[in-house]
């Protein structure tokens, strides 16, 4: 295996746990409020939302720094505009996990109508993440069908 076929292989299996993750998120949002321990569903979410956090800044760190796109970069200045359209993207979901973790450490179960409204945005968060996600998957593979990446296949 290249470095580069080694460098992609891991931001798939990274990219594949944090969509399970995601995944994760998803269920606990709409699992219902216990109704003896309601404490257990935001605790739950805000657990599964830090990791997630955690597991995206390592790939985007990943990708930033010796990952798919020094690979795309390099190769040419092609698509320089994406990437750094990409690399806005991770700051701008940087600054939103920055901003709702804090109010999600202090959301309670007894303030549903606020929890249910970070709930929305983490949602929503999840959802430009999976299409930010697969935006760089589409770039990579146009990179790799012009051979950009220097070894072919």
């Amino acid at each position: 295996m290249t470095d580069d076929q080694a460098i992609i292989q891991q931001n798939l299996v990274e990219a594949g746990a944090l969509a399970l993750i995601g995944d994760a998120i998803c269920s606990a949002i709409l699992w219902p409020f216990p109704r003896r321990q309601p404490g257990r569903k935001v605790a739950t979410v805000r657990y599964l939302c830090q990791l997630y956090r955690q597991t995206l800044e390592r790939i985007v760190a990943i990708e930033e720094n010796d990952g798919f796109m020094d690979i795309v970069g390099d190769s040419s200045g092609r698509f320089d505009g994406k990437l750094e359209k990409l690399r806005r993207e991770h700051e701008a979901f940087r600054g939103e996990w920055q901003e709702i973790m804090p109010r999600l450490d202090r959301a309670s179960a007894t303030n549903e109508p606020e929890f249910e409204q970070i709930c929305d945005q983490v949602s929503s968060l999840l959802d430009q993440v999976d299409r930010h996600l697969q935006r760089e998957s589409d770039l990579l593979s146009e990179a790799a069908l012009l051979d950009l990446g220097g070894e072919g296949g």
